[in-house]
């Protein structure tokens, strides 16, 4: 077993996280010049800078999958923890009944 342990409001709040990081790292893209005044570097400049965009767009894309993957985590282990209470609840209901 192991002592790793974290709440599903936990895994929530970082999945909001991931969500806001793709959502800024996405809103970046738009903001890629046409041109530059780099002179004779310029075209390598622009081509340094569609790198940038494509990194950033594949970082958002993680991101977002991070958030999802976060997301179904916690309400995976909140259904789990509904189901194990449940099953506890009435194994011990013959037990914790008073005697007629």
């Amino acid at each position: 077993m192991s002592d790793f342990d974290i709440s599903p409001a936990r895994l929530t709040s970082m999945a909001g996280t991931h969500a806001d990081a793709a959502s800024e790292v996405a809103g970046t893209a738009p903001a890629q010049p046409a041109g530059v005044d780099g002179g004779e570097g310029g075209p390598h400049v622009l081509l340094m800078l569609a790198d940038l965009g494509a990194d950033a767009d594949a970082l958002a894309q993680l991101n977002t999958g991070t958030a999802s993957a976060l997301r179904t985590v916690a309400a995976d282990t909140e259904a789990t923890d509904a189901e194990a209470a449940a099953v506890l609840r009435q194994s011990a209901a013959p037990i914790c009944t008073p005697a007629s």
